[in-house]
């Protein structure tokens, strides 16, 4: 009688624990498939767009916001970029267009408080240019920022005190190094600057915030 009951004791204890094995074996195996699960769910997460810190990557950004990009593939791009005087921070392109030769400058202004600004100055023969763009991260694209050229004033080219007309002549830029631009009031063949002599350039440049303005006087 005893041998019987201790026969059924123990029969009774392998079951349970294989029972127990059983359990933490799938519960082992449940973990595992959540782990796997996890980790393909983290790989299939849509890609963010990468923002745009370079001067390359706000190049290839562009599309058609400068003359120089009008109709190309990115191959044609990337051979006028490999044509270019590069540096981290400025960037100088010389091109033959449709409405004549040019060339492009960029100006990769860092921001204090964003991501950086990209100033354009473009020169098409005879005209003259210069836009600024933000980067758009949600859209990755460029957009327009009219906000960051300083307001100037033609009497802030001479040195007579006769309040200039604010129309009288166009300025013109041009990228003096990577973080100062230089403003010319352009006066050729104009009748009313006959008898007034333009004294100043003005000088442009960035402090992170926005530009400082300092006047380069002329040589006459």
């Amino acid at each position: 009688m005893k041998r019987g009951v201790f026969y059924l004791f123990t029969v009774l204890i392998i079951a349970c624990n294989t029972t127990n094995t059983e359990e933490t074996n799938d519960l082992v195996s449940f973990e595992d498939s959540l782990n796997a699960m996890t980790k393909v769910a983290i790989i299939e997460e849509p890609k963010q767009h990468k923002a745009a810190f370079t001067l390359r990557e706000y190049f290839f950004l562009l599309e058609d916001r400068a003359e120089l990009f009008y109709g190309l593939s990115d191959s044609t791009r990337a051979l006028i970029w490999n044509a270019g005087r590069v540096t981290p921070s400025h960037a100088h392109f010389d091109y033959e267009g449709d409405m004549g030769n040019g060339s492009l400058d960029m100006l990769l202004l860092k921001n204090i408080d964003s991501l950086p600004i990209l100033a354009l100055v473009e020169q098409i023969e005879r005209s003259n240019q210069i836009t600024f763009w933000t980067y758009n991260k949600e859209e990755n694209r460029l957009e327009q920022n009219f906000d960051v050229l300083p307001q100037l004033d033609p009497n802030m080219f001479v040195e007579l005190n006769i309040d200039l007309p604010k129309d009288i002549a166009p300025m013109v830029f041009m990228a003096e190094d990577s973080l100062t631009l230089r403003a010319e009031l352009y006066t050729w063949m104009n009748p009313a600057f006959e008898e007034i002599n333009v004294n100043y350039d003005l000088l442009l440049r960035w402090n992170g915030e926005q530009f400082d303005i300092k006047k380069d006087t002329i040589l006459q």
